[in-house]
């Protein structure tokens, strides 16, 4: 069994991993908020058969984006590093989810602005993943990557776990697009 290795946090304190804990449920409970919303949207066509084929249109181009972009990610760290590469795609999805909410907010028809939305903030995804695991081992002490990504993993499942009961009771009650502008909001 591995023994824990000192701190090795980016200021080397536990309000570092403190923070990143913080940020990270944030994100993901917003993007529990943002599928969610997403889905609910996709699916909101009266008609059950269409509603499911949507919702399957999107997470395939949000799937298909995660997987096109994955093996550019070491490509783009090199140039930047891992974490200011890393706060840039996040940026960059956590944009365009909020962007879309909007927009659908606005009158934008469901299915042209998640179609836009889906491979941007699938691509987002798939850079962060790899980047997730680095910056892991920075925050929590551990003597492996593998240690440290699954400290992280079991963080971001709790905080998946409140986010879609969250979501839930939420976008019950109001449209689902806000839930992609909520994803923005607990992101930024």
């Amino acid at each position: 069994m591995a023994t824990s290795s000192p701190a090795r946090r980016p200021d080397g304190t536990a309000h570092a991993l403190t923070a990143f804990v913080i940020a990270r449920s944030l994100s993901v409970i917003g993007t529990a908020f943002a599928l969610l919303g997403a889905t609910g949207a996709a699916t909101a066509t009266g008609d059950m058969a269409r509603g499911a084929l949507n919702s399957g249109i999107f997470l395939a181009l949000l799937f298909l984006g995660m997987a096109c972009s994955m093996p550019y990610a070491p490509t783009v760290a090199s140039r930047s590093g891992v974490r200011p590469a890393y706060a840039l795609v996040l940026a960059i999805g956590t944009l365009a989810y909020g962007a879309v909410g909007i927009a659908m907010l606005g009158g934008v028809p469901t299915m042209t602005a998640l179609l836009i939305a889906a491979p941007i903030a699938g691509a987002s995804s798939g850079m962060t993943g790899p980047y997730e695991t680095q910056i892991s081992k920075a925050y929590f002490a551990s003597e492996t990557t593998a240690h440290a990504y699954a400290l992280l993993s079991v963080v971001s499942a709790i905080a998946f776990g409140v986010g879609g009961i969250a979501a839930g009771l939420t976008l019950t009650h109001i449209a689902p697009a806000w839930g992609l502008v909520i994803d923005a909001v607990l992101t930024a």
